[in-house]
């Protein structure tokens, strides 16, 4: 909530830049205090960020949340190239492979990204795909980007755990 929060602000103008950054570098030292853990395989969800995208925190705090709801999960940010996401996917063998889309222009990346890696025959990328992040949640004028059919949008990372964990 604070990012999003944040990002609003400054979106809005009503956060300068630079405190804007001084968040952001917060952020990254609260990261560097939190213990890690390495990922089973196969994962419950990979998050990859979107080529354009260099907004790491929010998929890095997704993926705190989920891991402390009990998921195996593992952000993979910055943005990686399209083959190395399939071999990671295929070797991870995750239940949902996520996209962070904080800007609307990430969104048909993810979707194209997205189409690649279920036109692959292997069944490892014939899991669920979803997409999530602060484009979804700008609110105002806008209109909420279309991701088009068999792509989850999902807003609160809380839910998607939940769901995850009852299966």
């Amino acid at each position: 909530p604070a990012l999003y929060q944040a990002g609003r602000d400054w979106q809005d103008g009503r956060m300068p830049v630079a405190t804007e950054h001084w968040l952001t570098s917060w952020c990254e030292e609260a990261f560097a205090s939190v213990p890690t853990v390495a990922p089973s395989t196969p994962l419950d969800i990979v998050i990859f960020q979107t080529p354009g995208n260099l907004h790491t925190l929010g998929p890095r705090f997704a993926a705190k949340i989920l891991a402390a709801r009990g998921l195996s999960v593992e952000a993979f940010v910055p943005a990686l190239p399209f083959d190395e996401m399939a071999g990671l996917v295929a070797g991870l063998r995750p239940r949902v492979v996520g996209f962070s889309c904080s800007l609307p222009d990430s969104v048909p990346v993810a979707r194209d990204i997205i189409s690649q890696l279920r036109a692959r025959p292997e069944p490892d990328f014939r899991c669920r795909y979803v997409v999530s992040g602060h484009a979804f949640r700008m609110g105002g004028s806008r209109e909420r980007p279309d991701v088009g059919p068999g792509i989850d949008v999902v807003v609160d990372v809380t839910t998607l755990a939940a769901e995850l964990a009852a299966r």
